[in-house]
């Protein structure tokens, strides 16, 4: 554990100790149903990093959990779920997502090729704001969406990307 938070600590020095505790309670398995005997439960790394790198106030940050794990048997995986307390709105985050994203000095590269999946929609967030794009900006093929990178703002997006076989979230940044 103390590894754990050291690195996050290292990965985050913007965040106070505070924040750093509440992102690692909020990644447990438990964290919606805590405990006296297990606590948050098991803590997810990536999860609590994803936490610190996307959500500002984690204190609007509300863990929604159907049932507690059951120890000693493999977990079934479920993708986390981030509700935020003031809206109402909820954003899953695909964990192992099919779609290729690649952000490169001049564009944001998307694409199903290896899932083969055709795109039949997208759209790319700024915080809760949507952004439009008109044909100029962009690139669209069967399986590919090509983003000119200078319409966008630095900063942390999200693409929601849907397909006839899987629709996915995936957070990204612009530097």
């Amino acid at each position: 554990m103390a590894g754990f938070v050291a690195c996050l600590r290292q990965a985050h020095p913007e965040r106070n100790n505070i924040d750093i505790i509440r992102a690692v309670r909020l990644s447990g398995d438990q964290a919606g149903l805590p405990d006296e005997e297990f606590g948050y439960g098991i803590p997810n790394a990536a999860f609590a990093d994803s936490l610190l790198t996307h959500v500002a106030d984690l204190t609007a940050v509300k863990i929604e959990t159907k049932e507690k794990p059951v120890r000693g048997q493999k977990p079934q995986p479920k993708p986390p779920v981030i509700t935020d307390v003031a809206s109402g709105e909820s954003i899953v985050f695909t964990s192992r997502p099919k779609t290729e994203l690649v952000v490169t000095d001049s564009e944001v590269r998307i694409s199903t090729g290896a899932a083969g999946a055709m795109i039949t929609g997208f759209s790319v967030y700024k915080g809760k704001q949507k952004l439009t794009f008109s044909g100029t900006e962009i690139q669209s093929g069967e399986n590919s969406v090509i983003i000119n990178k200078k319409y966008l703002l630095k900063g942390k997006y999200y693409l929601d990307i849907v397909t006839p076989q899987f629709e996915e979230k995936i957070p990204f940044e612009v530097r």
